[in-house]
Protein backbone atom coordinates (compact mmCIF):
# COMPACT_ATOMS: atom_id res chain seq x y z
CA UNK A 1 0.00 0.00 0.00
CA UNK A 2 2.87 2.54 1.01
CA UNK A 3 4.76 1.46 -2.39
CA UNK A 4 1.46 2.48 -4.31
CA UNK A 5 0.72 5.30 -2.70
CA UNK A 6 4.13 6.56 -3.03
CA UNK A 7 3.86 5.65 -6.52
CA UNK A 8 0.97 7.65 -6.58
CA UNK A 9 2.52 10.57 -5.44
CA UNK A 10 5.76 11.05 -7.37
CA UNK A 11 3.48 10.39 -10.67
CA UNK A 12 1.19 13.40 -9.48
CA UNK A 13 4.43 15.29 -9.17
CA UNK A 14 5.66 14.42 -12.45
CA UNK A 15 2.80 14.90 -14.30
CA UNK A 16 2.00 18.43 -12.80
CA UNK A 17 5.75 19.26 -13.23
CA UNK A 18 5.62 18.55 -16.67
CA UNK A 19 2.67 20.62 -17.07
CA UNK A 20 4.49 23.63 -15.05
CA UNK A 21 7.23 23.45 -17.14
CA UNK A 22 4.94 23.29 -20.78
CA UNK A 23 3.63 26.10 -19.31
CA UNK A 24 6.64 28.16 -18.79
CA UNK A 25 8.24 27.02 -21.62
CA UNK A 26 4.72 28.12 -24.32
CA UNK A 27 4.16 31.41 -22.42
CA UNK A 28 8.38 32.10 -22.91
CA UNK A 29 8.21 31.17 -26.54
CA UNK A 30 5.53 33.67 -27.31
CA UNK A 31 7.30 36.88 -26.62
CA UNK A 32 10.83 35.08 -27.82
CA UNK A 33 9.41 33.57 -31.56
CA UNK A 34 9.54 36.62 -33.22
CA UNK A 35 10.45 37.60 -36.67
CA UNK A 36 13.47 39.53 -34.94
CA UNK A 37 14.80 36.70 -32.93
CA UNK A 38 14.21 33.99 -35.26
CA UNK A 39 17.20 31.84 -35.92
CA UNK A 40 16.31 31.45 -40.16
CA UNK A 41 15.85 34.16 -42.78
CA UNK A 42 13.20 31.79 -44.33
CA UNK A 43 10.21 30.39 -41.92
CA UNK A 44 7.25 27.92 -43.42
CA UNK A 45 4.15 29.03 -42.18
CA UNK A 46 2.83 25.17 -42.60
CA UNK A 47 4.71 24.71 -39.33
CA UNK A 48 2.79 27.58 -37.07
CA UNK A 49 -0.17 27.31 -35.75
CA UNK A 50 -2.63 30.06 -36.51
CA UNK A 51 -2.47 32.60 -33.98
CA UNK A 52 1.28 32.32 -34.22
CA UNK A 53 1.59 33.29 -38.16
CA UNK A 54 -0.19 36.40 -37.44
CA UNK A 55 1.97 37.53 -33.98
CA UNK A 56 5.15 36.26 -35.63
CA UNK A 57 5.49 39.22 -38.16
CA UNK A 58 7.39 42.45 -36.62
CA UNK A 59 4.72 44.69 -37.70
CA UNK A 60 3.03 46.13 -33.94
CA UNK A 61 4.31 46.89 -30.59
CA UNK A 62 1.54 46.09 -28.62
CA UNK A 63 -2.17 45.69 -29.27
CA UNK A 64 -3.29 47.73 -26.19
CA UNK A 65 -2.75 50.53 -28.48
CA UNK A 66 -5.06 51.45 -31.09
CA UNK A 67 -4.37 49.04 -34.21
CA UNK A 68 -5.44 47.86 -38.13
CA UNK A 69 -6.37 44.40 -38.68
CA UNK A 70 -6.16 43.41 -42.34
CA UNK A 71 -8.57 40.89 -44.17
CA UNK A 72 -7.59 39.30 -47.30
CA UNK A 73 -5.34 36.43 -49.02
CA UNK A 74 -2.11 36.10 -49.94
CA UNK A 75 -1.77 39.51 -51.01
CA UNK A 76 -2.54 40.55 -47.96
CA UNK A 77 -0.27 37.80 -46.28
CA UNK A 78 2.64 39.31 -47.99
CA UNK A 79 3.46 35.91 -50.53
CA UNK A 80 6.00 36.64 -53.51
CA UNK A 81 9.64 37.24 -53.91
CA UNK A 82 10.56 39.07 -50.93
CA UNK A 83 9.14 36.49 -48.99
CA UNK A 84 10.75 33.91 -51.10
CA UNK A 85 14.20 35.79 -50.62
CA UNK A 86 14.17 35.74 -47.27
CA UNK A 87 13.57 39.44 -46.76
CA UNK A 88 12.64 40.88 -43.24
CA UNK A 89 10.02 43.58 -44.85
CA UNK A 90 7.69 41.37 -47.28
CA UNK A 91 4.56 42.69 -46.93
CA UNK A 92 2.06 45.35 -47.47
CA UNK A 93 1.86 45.81 -43.33
CA UNK A 94 5.69 45.30 -42.69
CA UNK A 95 6.27 48.81 -45.17
CA UNK A 96 3.98 50.33 -43.58
CA UNK A 97 4.99 49.61 -39.93
CA UNK A 98 8.75 50.20 -40.49
CA UNK A 99 7.41 54.07 -42.10
CA UNK A 100 5.93 54.77 -38.56
CA UNK A 101 6.72 53.03 -35.50
CA UNK A 102 3.15 54.43 -33.93
CA UNK A 103 0.74 52.18 -36.15
CA UNK A 104 0.13 48.53 -35.08
CA UNK A 105 -0.87 46.55 -37.70
CA UNK A 106 -2.89 42.79 -36.87
CA UNK A 107 -2.09 40.50 -40.37
CA UNK A 108 -5.14 38.49 -40.73
CA UNK A 109 -4.54 37.45 -44.64
CA UNK A 110 -4.05 34.07 -45.39
CA UNK A 111 -2.75 32.07 -48.35
CA UNK A 112 -5.72 30.99 -50.98
CA UNK A 113 -8.63 32.89 -49.18
CA UNK A 114 -11.25 33.91 -50.86
CA UNK A 115 -13.77 36.63 -49.32
CA UNK A 116 -15.46 34.57 -47.32
CA UNK A 117 -13.26 32.25 -46.28
CA UNK A 118 -11.00 35.38 -45.36
CA UNK A 119 -13.83 36.82 -43.06
CA UNK A 120 -14.32 33.20 -41.30
CA UNK A 121 -10.51 33.06 -40.55
CA UNK A 122 -10.67 36.41 -38.80
CA UNK A 123 -14.00 35.44 -36.77
CA UNK A 124 -11.63 31.82 -35.76
CA UNK A 125 -8.72 34.26 -34.83
CA UNK A 126 -10.62 35.92 -32.30
CA UNK A 127 -12.19 33.26 -30.98
CA UNK A 128 -8.99 31.52 -30.46
CA UNK A 129 -7.72 34.78 -29.10
CA UNK A 130 -11.38 35.45 -26.28
CA UNK A 131 -10.22 31.56 -25.03
CA UNK A 132 -6.75 32.14 -24.61
CA UNK A 133 -5.50 32.56 -21.27
CA UNK A 134 -2.54 34.39 -22.65
CA UNK A 135 -4.15 37.09 -25.17
CA UNK A 136 -7.86 37.39 -24.26
CA UNK A 137 -7.35 40.80 -22.37
CA UNK A 138 -4.06 41.94 -24.19
CA UNK A 139 -6.31 42.39 -27.90
CA UNK A 140 -9.00 44.60 -27.88
CA UNK A 141 -10.96 45.19 -30.85
CA UNK A 142 -9.39 47.00 -33.88
CA UNK A 143 -10.19 50.42 -34.58
CA UNK A 144 -9.59 50.48 -38.56
CA UNK A 145 -9.77 47.28 -40.72
CA UNK A 146 -8.72 46.92 -44.29
CA UNK A 147 -10.29 44.62 -46.69
CA UNK A 148 -7.84 43.43 -49.94
CA UNK A 149 -9.69 41.93 -52.44
CA UNK A 150 -7.91 40.67 -55.37
CA UNK A 151 -9.23 40.01 -59.06
CA UNK A 152 -6.84 37.46 -59.92
CA UNK A 153 -8.53 34.49 -58.04
CA UNK A 154 -11.40 36.38 -55.18
CA UNK A 155 -13.85 36.89 -57.86
CA UNK A 156 -13.56 32.47 -59.10
CA UNK A 157 -12.93 31.35 -55.35
CA UNK A 158 -15.75 33.89 -54.06
CA UNK A 159 -18.07 31.51 -56.92
CA UNK A 160 -16.81 28.03 -55.20
CA UNK A 161 -20.22 25.15 -55.45
CA UNK A 162 -19.58 24.87 -51.51
CA UNK A 163 -20.85 28.81 -51.65
CA UNK A 164 -24.41 28.32 -53.06
CA UNK A 165 -26.65 27.94 -50.69
CA UNK A 166 -24.69 30.52 -48.05
CA UNK A 167 -26.97 33.42 -46.76
CA UNK A 168 -26.04 34.27 -43.30
CA UNK A 169 -23.47 34.88 -40.66
CA UNK A 170 -24.05 31.65 -38.88
CA UNK A 171 -21.56 29.71 -40.27
CA UNK A 172 -18.93 32.15 -38.53
CA UNK A 173 -20.21 31.49 -34.99
CA UNK A 174 -18.94 27.88 -35.01
CA UNK A 175 -17.32 26.94 -31.72
CA UNK A 176 -13.86 26.22 -31.08
CA UNK A 177 -13.28 22.10 -30.82
CA UNK A 178 -10.91 20.78 -27.53
CA UNK A 179 -8.03 20.68 -29.84
CA UNK A 180 -8.38 24.30 -31.06
CA UNK A 181 -8.80 25.52 -27.84
CA UNK A 182 -5.18 23.94 -26.42
CA UNK A 183 -3.26 23.94 -29.53
CA UNK A 184 -4.47 26.83 -31.55
CA UNK A 185 -5.66 29.03 -28.47
CA UNK A 186 -3.50 28.48 -25.46
CA UNK A 187 -0.34 26.16 -26.06
CA UNK A 188 -0.25 27.40 -29.96
CA UNK A 189 4.01 27.90 -29.72
CA UNK A 190 4.29 24.28 -28.08
CA UNK A 191 2.59 23.66 -31.52
CA UNK A 192 4.68 25.64 -33.54
CA UNK A 193 7.66 23.85 -31.74
CA UNK A 194 6.52 20.27 -32.25
CA UNK A 195 6.54 20.76 -35.89
CA UNK A 196 9.69 22.50 -36.20
CA UNK A 197 11.46 19.58 -34.31
CA UNK A 198 9.46 17.25 -36.46
CA UNK A 199 10.33 18.71 -39.37
CA UNK A 200 13.60 18.83 -38.27
CA UNK A 201 14.07 14.93 -37.66
CA UNK A 202 13.03 14.75 -41.13
CA UNK A 203 16.26 12.89 -43.33
CA UNK A 204 15.49 15.39 -46.41
CA UNK A 205 15.76 18.32 -43.96
CA UNK A 206 19.07 17.48 -42.71
CA UNK A 207 20.51 16.59 -45.99
CA UNK A 208 19.74 20.46 -46.60
CA UNK A 209 21.30 21.31 -43.21
CA UNK A 210 24.43 19.11 -44.53
CA UNK A 211 24.25 20.85 -47.79
CA UNK A 212 24.44 24.47 -45.91
CA UNK A 213 26.55 23.32 -44.01
CA UNK A 214 29.63 22.50 -46.52
CA UNK A 215 28.70 25.92 -48.21
CA UNK A 216 30.03 27.65 -45.26
CA UNK A 217 33.00 25.30 -44.49
CA UNK A 218 34.07 24.61 -48.37
CA UNK A 219 35.67 27.29 -50.50
CA UNK A 220 34.05 28.55 -53.50
CA UNK A 221 35.67 26.67 -55.53
CA UNK A 222 34.93 23.05 -54.49
CA UNK A 223 31.43 23.52 -53.61
CA UNK A 224 31.01 24.88 -56.91
CA UNK A 225 32.47 21.81 -58.32
CA UNK A 226 30.46 19.73 -55.83
CA UNK A 227 27.55 21.16 -56.71
CA UNK A 228 27.98 20.87 -60.54
CA UNK A 229 28.73 16.96 -60.65
CA UNK A 230 25.50 16.50 -57.93
CA UNK A 231 23.71 19.54 -57.41
CA UNK A 232 20.33 19.94 -59.56
CA UNK A 233 20.50 22.44 -62.35
CA UNK A 234 18.23 25.05 -62.02
CA UNK A 235 15.98 25.11 -64.11
CA UNK A 236 15.25 27.59 -67.14
CA UNK A 237 12.12 29.07 -68.07
CA UNK A 238 11.35 29.99 -71.52
CA UNK A 239 8.23 32.43 -71.09
CA UNK A 240 6.33 33.68 -73.97
CA UNK A 241 4.92 37.11 -72.98
CA UNK A 242 7.29 40.67 -73.21
CA UNK A 243 6.85 43.67 -71.28
CA UNK A 244 7.75 46.26 -72.63
CA UNK A 245 8.93 49.54 -70.41
CA UNK A 246 9.28 53.46 -70.92
CA UNK A 247 13.54 53.07 -70.76
CA UNK A 248 13.22 50.54 -73.99
CA UNK A 249 13.80 47.59 -71.92
CA UNK A 250 11.90 44.29 -72.13
CA UNK A 251 11.65 41.45 -69.72
CA UNK A 252 9.95 38.36 -70.45
CA UNK A 253 7.30 36.82 -67.69
CA UNK A 254 5.46 33.93 -66.81
CA UNK A 255 1.55 33.73 -67.34
CA UNK A 256 0.18 36.41 -66.10
CA UNK A 257 -3.07 36.21 -63.15
CA UNK A 258 -6.03 38.35 -64.90
CA UNK A 259 -9.63 39.10 -64.45
CA UNK A 260 -11.45 35.52 -64.85
CA UNK A 261 -12.94 35.85 -68.82
CA UNK A 262 -14.36 32.08 -68.30
CA UNK A 263 -16.65 32.50 -65.53
CA UNK A 264 -20.66 32.31 -66.35
CA UNK A 265 -23.18 35.39 -65.68
CA UNK A 266 -24.82 32.80 -62.87
CA UNK A 267 -21.32 32.49 -61.12
CA UNK A 268 -20.18 35.72 -61.21
CA UNK A 269 -23.76 36.98 -59.61
CA UNK A 270 -23.14 33.99 -57.05
CA UNK A 271 -19.46 35.99 -56.75
CA UNK A 272 -20.82 39.45 -56.06
CA UNK A 273 -23.11 37.78 -53.38
CA UNK A 274 -20.56 35.94 -51.29
CA UNK A 275 -18.63 39.15 -51.72
CA UNK A 276 -22.13 41.33 -49.84
CA UNK A 277 -22.42 38.22 -47.43
CA UNK A 278 -18.76 38.10 -46.18
CA UNK A 279 -18.69 42.10 -45.63
CA UNK A 280 -22.08 42.00 -43.95
CA UNK A 281 -20.66 39.70 -41.74
CA UNK A 282 -17.54 41.85 -41.50
CA UNK A 283 -19.74 44.40 -40.49
CA UNK A 284 -21.77 42.59 -37.76
CA UNK A 285 -18.91 41.11 -36.40
CA UNK A 286 -17.69 45.04 -35.89
CA UNK A 287 -20.16 46.86 -36.46
CA UNK A 288 -18.22 50.04 -35.15
CA UNK A 289 -14.74 49.65 -36.53
CA UNK A 290 -13.71 52.26 -39.71
CA UNK A 291 -13.57 50.01 -43.01
CA UNK A 292 -11.67 50.28 -46.01
CA UNK A 293 -11.87 48.44 -48.87
CA UNK A 294 -8.95 47.77 -51.23
CA UNK A 295 -9.42 46.15 -54.82
CA UNK A 296 -6.26 44.62 -56.14
CA UNK A 297 -5.64 44.41 -60.08
CA UNK A 298 -3.67 41.33 -61.16
CA UNK A 299 -0.51 41.62 -63.15
CA UNK A 300 -2.51 41.00 -66.82
CA UNK A 301 -3.86 44.51 -66.68
CA UNK A 302 -0.74 46.66 -65.10
CA UNK A 303 2.01 46.09 -67.98
CA UNK A 304 2.04 46.85 -71.79
CA UNK A 305 2.80 43.86 -73.17
CA UNK A 306 4.86 43.37 -76.68
CA UNK A 307 1.46 41.45 -78.41
CA UNK A 308 -1.69 42.83 -77.97
CA UNK A 309 -2.35 39.49 -77.15
CA UNK A 310 -0.83 37.37 -74.52
CA UNK A 311 -0.89 33.65 -73.52
CA UNK A 312 -2.26 32.94 -70.17
CA UNK A 313 -3.08 29.83 -68.79
CA UNK A 314 -7.10 28.51 -67.91
CA UNK A 315 -7.62 28.32 -64.43
CA UNK A 316 -10.55 26.10 -64.82
CA UNK A 317 -10.26 24.54 -68.77
CA UNK A 318 -8.26 21.69 -67.46
CA UNK A 319 -5.45 24.83 -67.08
CA UNK A 320 -4.92 25.09 -71.13
CA UNK A 321 -3.86 28.19 -72.81
CA UNK A 322 -5.72 30.68 -74.20
CA UNK A 323 -4.19 33.86 -75.80
CA UNK A 324 -6.45 36.69 -74.78
CA UNK A 325 -6.62 40.36 -76.06
CA UNK A 326 -4.56 42.90 -72.99
CA UNK A 327 -7.50 45.32 -73.72
CA UNK A 328 -10.75 43.31 -73.72
CA UNK A 329 -8.79 42.32 -69.65
CA UNK A 330 -8.35 45.69 -68.59
CA UNK A 331 -11.95 46.58 -70.35
CA UNK A 332 -12.96 43.67 -67.69
CA UNK A 333 -11.13 44.43 -64.79
CA UNK A 334 -12.94 48.39 -64.62
CA UNK A 335 -16.04 46.45 -64.78
CA UNK A 336 -15.41 44.01 -61.90
CA UNK A 337 -13.65 47.01 -59.65
CA UNK A 338 -16.68 49.32 -60.80
CA UNK A 339 -18.86 46.31 -59.35
CA UNK A 340 -17.37 45.16 -56.65
CA UNK A 341 -16.70 48.42 -55.72
CA UNK A 342 -20.44 49.41 -55.10
CA UNK A 343 -20.50 46.31 -53.01
CA UNK A 344 -18.49 47.32 -50.82
CA UNK A 345 -19.62 50.86 -50.49
CA UNK A 346 -23.33 49.64 -49.94
CA UNK A 347 -21.38 47.74 -46.70
CA UNK A 348 -19.88 51.21 -45.49
CA UNK A 349 -16.49 50.87 -46.92
CA UNK A 350 -14.36 53.24 -47.88
CA UNK A 351 -13.01 52.82 -51.45
CA UNK A 352 -8.91 53.08 -51.96
CA UNK A 353 -8.15 53.14 -55.41
CA UNK A 354 -4.28 51.72 -55.79
CA UNK A 355 -4.44 51.09 -59.64
CA UNK A 356 -3.84 54.74 -61.32
CA UNK A 357 -0.04 54.79 -59.18
CA UNK A 358 0.61 50.65 -60.09
CA UNK A 359 -0.13 51.79 -63.68
CA UNK A 360 2.29 54.63 -63.52
CA UNK A 361 5.25 52.59 -62.04
CA UNK A 362 4.83 49.51 -64.06
CA UNK A 363 5.36 51.82 -67.12
CA UNK A 364 9.46 51.65 -66.24
CA UNK A 365 10.14 48.84 -63.85
CA UNK A 366 8.39 45.07 -62.47
CA UNK A 367 6.09 46.06 -59.37
CA UNK A 368 5.35 42.05 -59.41
CA UNK A 369 8.05 39.19 -58.50
CA UNK A 370 10.46 36.87 -60.99
CA UNK A 371 9.86 33.97 -59.04
CA UNK A 372 6.57 34.42 -58.24
CA UNK A 373 4.79 36.48 -60.83
CA UNK A 374 1.77 36.03 -59.19
CA UNK A 375 2.30 38.53 -56.63
CA UNK A 376 3.92 41.57 -55.83
CA UNK A 377 7.65 42.06 -55.24
CA UNK A 378 9.12 44.38 -52.54
CA UNK A 379 7.92 47.64 -54.99
CA UNK A 380 4.62 46.39 -55.45
CA UNK A 381 3.96 45.82 -52.05
CA UNK A 382 5.78 49.32 -50.79
CA UNK A 383 3.96 51.35 -53.17
CA UNK A 384 0.29 49.69 -51.76
CA UNK A 385 1.88 50.22 -48.20
CA UNK A 386 2.58 54.42 -49.23
CA UNK A 387 -0.76 54.70 -51.05
CA UNK A 388 -2.62 53.18 -47.48
CA UNK A 389 -0.56 55.53 -45.85
CA UNK A 390 -1.32 58.57 -48.02
CA UNK A 391 -5.03 57.95 -47.65
CA UNK A 392 -6.05 56.61 -44.25
CA UNK A 393 -2.95 58.11 -42.03
CA UNK A 394 -2.05 61.04 -43.71
CA UNK A 395 -0.32 62.73 -41.03
CA UNK A 396 1.84 60.22 -40.72
CA UNK A 397 3.09 59.97 -43.86
CA UNK A 398 7.16 60.43 -44.61
CA UNK A 399 9.38 60.12 -47.48
CA UNK A 400 10.39 56.74 -48.10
Amino acid sequence: MNIFKRFFINSLIVFFSIIITLFILNLSLIYLIKQKNFLFEKFDTNRMSSLQISLFPDIYNNFENEYTLLVGDSYTFGNGDSRLNGEYNYSIPHHMFSNNRNLNFFNAGRSGSDSFSAVKYVYYLYNLIDQSIFLKNSIKEPNKIIFFFYEGNDIMFNARSRYKKMNNCSFFNKKLNTTDKFFESNFYVLKFFYYNLRHQLNLNVQKGNLVSLLKIILSEKNYTKLENKYGTPDKINNYSNIILFNSNISKSVDFPQFPPFEITSDLLDQSYKILDLSLNCLNSKFPNVEKYFVYIPSPAVLYNFADDKILVQSDISDHKFFYKSVLEFKKESLMYEKIISKIAQKNSLKIISIRNKLLRYSKNELIHGIKDFHHFNSLGYKLTAEILLEEIWMKYLQVY
